[in-house]
């Protein structure tokens, strides 16, 4: 994991305090306990999508059972360092989106979702313009 930001000794209490890691965020809760770091206000988690797919530093190929469990240990982990008035925002592919919000509502409570946010590219393969439906913010 990679921890950006100013050194935690220099900086003052009454500063806002800005830290970027990068890395699995299942391992933030006690890195950034151990760093002295205040609880944070946001946290932005891109994890695997469960695409079937290999890469270099990970797969991204698990069963169903396996990858929502790792999401609801992310998720745990990422609510032991957040403030209470924080915010999580998760991107995640649409085929498993349900599995996520269930997920996040178990972690943080269903009253705690504010919304989501869909989004469309710009430019799309030939193959898709027909299948396509009209994209909504909500």
């Amino acid at each position: 994991m990679t921890l950006t930001g100013p050194a935690l000794s220099d900086a003052p209490a009454d500063e806002i305090f800005r830290l970027a890691t990068r890395g699995d965020a299942r391992d933030t809760d006690q890195i950034l306990t151990e760093a002295g770091a205040p609880p944070a206000r946001l946290a932005y988690l891109d994890p695997p999508y469960n695409s079937g797919r290999h890469f270099g530093s990970y797969s991204d190929a698990m069963d169903r059972q396996e990858w929502v469990a790792m999401i609801t240990q992310t998720l745990q982990s990422v609510r032991s360092v957040m403030r209470l008035d924080g915010s999580v925002w998760l991107q995640i592919d649409g085929q498993v989106e349900h599995l996520v919000r269930l997920t996040m509502d178990e972690v943080f409570g269903p009253g705690n979702n504010i919304g989501s946010i869909t989004w469309q590219r710009k430019e799309r393969a030939a193959f898709l313009h027909a299948q396509m439906a009209t994209v909504t913010v909500t």
